[in-house]
């Protein structure tokens, strides 16, 4: 492998990941069983690469023999990382993150820490209980109308 710093290293390996997310590279990671993964090529139609797990992973690639990471790997990296429940954005810079996504309330406070806290015991009647519906409205049977008088009406 090529020497790197570490700022290099970190570019490199962000490439990569906005690459294999760029040409959804991720989806079409093929388990061939719990260390090994097959990958279409980038460049070349109809062919497949190995990734092996392992630290680092191996890839059967022409970078993956002096690179520290290649598009591939990044793939398979990017396909584990969405198995396991964690979402990918890529900013506006570029950047890959891993994003966690946890309801914003599940942030906002601890339960255990709010002094007004009640049970979610039986629904209060006040608060949730449903409103009764209108009586229907029915017209007056015929010949029950009354005449209305007005002021101006004699007595």
């Amino acid at each position: 492998m090529r020497p790197m710093t570490e700022m290099r290293i970190r570019a490199h390996v962000n490439k990569a990941l906005a690459q294999a997310v760029s040409l959804n590279l991720y989806s079409l990671v093929q388990p061939m069983d719990a260390n090994h993964w097959r990958v279409p090529s980038t460049t070349r139609g109809g062919t497949t690469h190995v990734v092996t797990a392992g630290k680092p992973m191996g890839c059967t690639c022409e970078a993956g023999g002096f690179l520290p990471f290649c598009v591939h790997r990044a793939a398979v990296w990017l396909s584990l990382t969405l198995e396991n429940g964690m979402e990918i954005e890529v900013d506006r810079q570029g950047k890959v993150w891993v994003v966690e996504r946890k309801p914003a309330e599940a942030f906002a406070f601890d339960p255990q820490d709010y002094e007004a806290l009640i049970e979610d015991a039986p629904p209060l009647a006040v608060y949730e209980a449903a409103p009764e519906p209108p009586a229907p409205l029915e017209p007056p049977a015929l010949g029950t109308h009354t005449r209305r008088k007005s002021v101006l009406d004699d007595d």
